[in-house]
C-alpha cells in the first residue's frame, strides 16, 4: 500500500484564465501552495494559452517549477468549480462579464479570492463587489485585488498575506466562533 502524499495547506483553483496573470502566481515554486493546481474554465484559446504559460515554467531549464494542472473545460465551468471545490483559494482573471458575480459566490460559499482588475465594471458590479466584501469578512475569508500586478516580488507579496488571511481565519473559526451544536 502506497503512502498517499499529504497536500499543502492551499490548493488554488484558476476559473476563467483570460489574461497573463492567472499564471503569473505559478511562476515559482510556493511552499505552501499544492503543486496539483485546478483550473475550470470555457472552451476557447485562453484557457490553452495559460496551460502553455504554466507548462513553459516547468519546462524551463532555469528554476523550473513542476505544476501539474487538472483541467476541466465546460460551459458549466464556474458551476463545476462550486460543485467539486477541490481547492480553497479561487483566482480569476479573465472575461470582465461575470467576474464579480463569481467573486460573490465564490466568498459567499466561503472560498478565498484572488481577483485581477478590474473587479467591476459597472454601477450593477460595483454593488455586488461592495456586498462580495461585506460577505468576505463575514465569512472570514480574503478578497483580494491584484491591482498592477507585475513582478513576482508582488505575486509573492499577495500570496503572503493572502495565506496569512486564510491562517487568521482558520484560526478564528477554529477556536473563536464555533457554530451552535446541531441538535439531533
Amino acid at each position: 500500500m502506497e503512502e498517499e502524499k499529504p497536500k499543502a495547506p492551499y490548493q488554488l483553483m484558476t476559473v476563467d484564465p483570460g489574461h497573463f496573470h492567472a499564471g503569473l502566481i505559478q511562476k515559482t515554486h510556493l511552499k505552501d501552495l499544492d503543486s496539483i493546481a485546478f483550473v475550470f474554465a470555457p472552451e476557447g484559446p485562453d484557457v490553452q494559452d495559460h496551460l502553455n504559460r504554466i507548462e513553459s515554467y516547468n519546462t524551463r531549464s532555469d528554476n523550473p517549477t513542476h505544476w501539474v494542472e487538472e483541467v476541466y473545460i465546460g460551459a458549466d465551468f464556474f458551476e463545476k468549480m462550486l460543485e467539486d471545490r477541490p481547492g480553497n483559494i479561487m483566482l480569476v482573471a479573465g472575461s470582465n462579464a461575470r467576474k464579480t458575480q463569481f467573486i460573490k459566490k465564490a466568498v459567499e460559499v466561503g472560498i478565498n479570492v484572488l481577483a485581477d482588475k478590474p473587479m467591476a465594471i459597472n454601477s450593477q458590479d460595483f454593488e455586488l463587489l461592495k456586498e462580495a466584501f461585506e460577505l468576505a469578512e463575514q465569512n472570514k475569508v480574503f478578497l483580494y485585488d491584484m491591482s498592477d500586478l507585475t513582478g513576482l516580488f508582488r505575486v509573492a507579496s499577495f500570496l503572503g498575506l493572502g495565506l496569512t488571511m486564510i491562517g487568521i481565519g482558520y484560526v478564528y473559526r477554529r477556536f473563536v466562533f464555533r457554530p451552535p451544536p446541531q441538535e439531533v
